[in-house]
Order: structure tokens, then C-alpha cells, then sequence
């Protein structure tokens, strides 16, 4: 610890501990300056010019490493830039990785593995590749394979191995609500549109397998190409040319929307009925508002589960430190499950939840005349019924069915997240207020002289 006081003050230390620790808002390991071991950091800014001598473990919302780490990088933060040298693989998990064209990777193994919204390579690998998230870019060499799961994925230089890749389609319509998701991570990153591209420069030494709702843009040279289409259920029906069968794959579809809304919403009925439909006076009242702010925590929930597997790493990393082994792995198996649970229970809420609630008030307006609600508890299951059964026989359709998905999901969560932020007692706009009834005083016993009642006119016998 006594290195980091240095190194944080900036007075000249040449070779600090064994394994050492870099804690705060910024932290720096200036040029020069080499750490015997491990490094791990937990920082806001993590800047590293000079030499590690072992692995580097850390969390950070900004990384940058331009000097040298002679074991492995570890490394969780929104945004990684490297410029410096590695002798061994980088894993990543975070918003964008960036492997600059300065940058090198020594060892004739070294790989990257990256789960993350972007990942763009500039420097040549020796290894493999291995990729989740939005998109990957590749524009230097790769003597391994590659292994991309995601939206997009561009290759503009030579791969030596295979290529095995799950894309989107090309024909999608774009990634603005992406794209500005993505300027909160990194204001100068650009998002490539959805599908496989191999550009006049790109090579792949043996097969590329991919599935893909389109088939890839191949420009460049490739061995062996394996294409396994991906038809999505909008797609079979527009395609389908049989009408029986068309009618069939429709109805299916019909069923499996309704069935799933209706259990899904009558189970969470009996357990919290008041919560489920609360939020429809918020919807019924203010429908643009509501649609707002869904559509935005939608977008805000990426980088905050981003920013909730940042802090649980930096925690375990905390708690790492003190040495102990089984403390250390209890604590990431709790992080680990806590952050899991969370996203779960939010996509779950906006995925599935926020229709149902769409669906009850649907249900509502379709059955007021033929059931009117009499305050029974079968009434809400009677309008979920209904209104699952009509939003599933919009849902069903090709193209307008995303659409409408989007909307009920987008409205209902912003309906939600509306109820849960109106202060407790306060009273949902449309309704009055009950009439205050004035208390019934009682009338004074028979026979007693109360004080300052001799002063009374005459007649005054208001209790009687």
C-alpha cells in the first residue's frame, strides 16, 4: 500500500509490492513506475502507462492502458481503450472496448473476450476472438477463430480460422434508439445497421457459419460459407403460401400470445390484484406521458445494469483484497445473483407485466356494457380474458404485431413507473376527493349547568 501512496502523490518509486491496489475517484500508474504482481484498481478513471508485472484486475467506468501488462487484463468498466502492449488475453465485460491500432497483444494465444455493446479491434490477435453484444469490428488480423453473438458484425481484414456467427437482419430499420443509448457510453462511438458484412478486404482462411434472418454481404474472400436462415414467426406467415396453413400458423400464434398473457396475468391477479391495476387510471388519463417515460426507462435500464455489474465487480474486488478466498467467491455469488434477479424481475415487469395491464384496461372498455364491473373479484379476470384475447389477434399479425408490442410494452411500463413515483395519498387525477363529513357532537347531559351556557340566547338547543 505504501507504492499507491507514492504513485497517487507522484513521488518516484521504481518497483512497488508484490500484488498491489489502486483505490479512487482517478488513479494513475505513470510511465516509469513498475508493480511486481497483480494490480487491482478500483477507480472512476483508470489510467495505466506504466508496467505490470502480472494480471490486471479491475473496475472502472473509464480504462485506459497504454503502458504494458505482461500477464492479463480483467476488466470491467463502460468504456476500455488500449494503446499499450499485453502479453497475454484481454476479457472484457462493459460498454465498448476498443483495441487500437497501437496496441499489441504478444503472446502467440493471446485472445480477446468481450461482452459488451461494442467491440472494435484495430490491432492484430494471435488467437481467437470470442464476442457478445451489439456489434464487433474487425479491422486488423485474426490468426484464430472468430465467435460473434449478436446484432451486427463488420470483417475488413484476414481471419486465419472459422467464423461461426449469429447476426441480425440487414433489412432491419436502423439503430437510433441504439445509437443514442450508445452516446452515453462513448460520445464518439458509431453503430454499425444489423447484419454480416466481409468487406473487399476481408478474408476468412476456413468457414464461415452464420444464421441470420438475411443472407451476408460477402465481398471479400471467404473458403467455405454455411448459411442457416432464421425465420422469425412474422416472416413464416407472410411467406406461407398455403392459405389452410397460413390460418393455421396464424391461430397458434393467437393461442400462445393469449395463453401467455392470461396465466401470467392471472397469477400475478391473485397475488397482488390492487398493484396490477392501479396503473390504469395513470394510462387512461395520460397516455402520451406514460408512453414517454416507458419507452425511456427502457432505454435508461441498459446502462444502469451496466452500471449495477460495475459496482457489484468493484465490490467483490473490495472484498478480494482482505485475502480470503471463500468470503471472496460467497460475495460474487451474491453479487452475481442479486444483479441476475434484478434484470430478470425489470424485463420480466416490461416485457410481459406491462401488457397485462394494457390487456385489463382493453378488457375494460370491451365489456363495460355486456359485464359491468360490480365490484367482484372475477371482474378483472373477465376483462384480462378479453383484452388479451384482442391484443393477441393484433400481436399475430406480421409487422404491425412489433409494433403494437412496442406500444402496449412502452405504455404499460410507463403507467407502472408513473404509479410507483405519485406520492403516497395523493389522489389520481379525474377523482374528487370525498365530502367531508363534520363530526357529531354530543348534547350535553340533562340537568347541568355547563360553563358559559347562561350566556346562551334563548332557543339555542342545538342537540335537540
Amino acid at each position: 500500500m505504501l507504492a499507491v501512496v507514492f504513485v497517487v502523490l507522484g513521488v518516484p518509486w521504481s518497483v512497488a509490492s508484490a500484488r498491489d491496489t489502486l483505490q479512487g475517484v482517478d488513479c494513475t500508474l505513470p510511465a516509469g513506475r513498475v508493480v511486481q504482481g497483480n494490480l487491482y484498481a478500483l477507480c472512476r478513471t483508470l489510467v495505466i502507462e506504466g508496467t505490470v508485472r502480472g494480471d490486471v484486475v479491475a473496475a472502472a467506468l473509464n480504462a485506459s492502458i497504454s503502458g504494458e501488462v505482461q500477464g492479463s487484463v480483467y476488466l470491467a468498466a463502460a468504456r476500455m481503450t488500449v494503446s499499450g502492449v499485453v502479453h497475454d488475453d484481454v476479457h472484457f465485460i462493459g460498454g465498448v472496448a476498443h483495441l487500437q491500432p497501437e496496441s499489441r497483444l504478444l503472446s502467440p494465444r493471446s485472445s480477446l473476450y468481450s461482452a459488451a455493446l461494442s467491440t472494435h479491434v484495430q490491432s492484430p490477435i494471435a488467437g481467437s476472438v470470442t464476442a457478445i453484444g451489439y456489434q464487433l469490428v474487425i479491422d486488423a488480423a485474426v490468426g484464430g477463430d472468430v465467435d460473434f453473438w449478436g446484432a451486427a458484425l463488420s470483417i475488413s481484414a484476414a481471419i486465419g480460422g472459422d467464423a461461426n456467427v449469429s447476426v441480425g437482419d440487414r433489412a432491419s430499420a436502423g439503430v437510433s434508439e441504439l445509437q443514442t443509448l450508445a452516446q452515453l457510453v462513448d460520445s464518439g462511438i458509431t453503430l454499425i445497421p444489423p447484419g454480416l458484412v466481409v468487406t473487399g478486404t476481408g478474408w476468412i482462411g476456413g468457414t464461415l457459419a452464420y444464421a441470420s434472418p438475411s443472407e451476408a454481404e460477402i465481398l471479400g474472400t471467404v473458403t467455405q460459407v454455411e448459411y442457416t436462415p432464421v425465420v422469425t414467426e412474422s416472416q413464416a406467415l407472410v411467406t406461407e403460401q398455403d392459405p389452410g396453413a397460413l390460418a393455421a400458423a396464424y391461430l397458434r400464434q393467437v393461442v400462445r400470445e393469449w395463453v401467455t398473457l392470461f396465466l401470467i396475468g392471472a397469477f400475478v391477479l391473485l397475488l397482488a390484484p390492487r398493484a396490477l391495476q392501479s396503473p390504469i387510471v395513470t394510462i387512461r388519463t395520460r397516455p402520451l406521458p406514460a408512453l414517454g417515460i416507458g419507452l425511456l426507462a427502457f432505454i435508461l435500464s441498459f446502462p444502469v445494469l451496466l452500471i449495477a455489474l460495475v459496482l457489484g465487480l468493484m465490490i467483490v474486488l473490495l472484498v478480494s483484497v482482505l485475502g480470503l478466498e471463500q468470503i471472496t467467491l460467497l460475495t460474487a455469488s451474491i453479487v452475481l445473483v442479486l444483479t441476475l434477479a434484478g434484470a430478470a424481475l425489470f424485463f420480466f415487469i416490461a416485457l410481459f407485466i406491462s401488457r397485462v395491464v394494457i390487456a385489463i384496461a382493453l378488457g375494460r372498455l370491451l365489456t363495460r356494457r355486456l359485464f359491468p364491473p360490480r365490484g367482484r373479484w372475477s371482474d378483472a379476470f373477465v376483462h384480462l380474458a378479453a383484452g388479451a384475447l384482442l391484443l393477441s389477434v393484433i400481436i399475430a399479425l406480421p409487422y404491425v404485431g412489433t409494433l403494437v408490442t412496442a406500444l402496449t410494452a412502452f405504455l404499460g411500463l410507463g403507467g407502472i413507473v408513473a404509479h410507483l413515483q405519485r406520492p403516497a395519498g395523493r389522489m389520481p387525477a379525474g377523482s374528487a376527493a370525498p365530502p367531508r363529513v363534520p363530526p357529531e357532537l354530543p348534547p350535553p347531559p340533562e340537568g347541568s349547568a355547563s360553563p358559559g351556557m347562561s350566556d346562551l340566547p334563548d332557543g339555542f338547543n342545538w342537540w335537540r
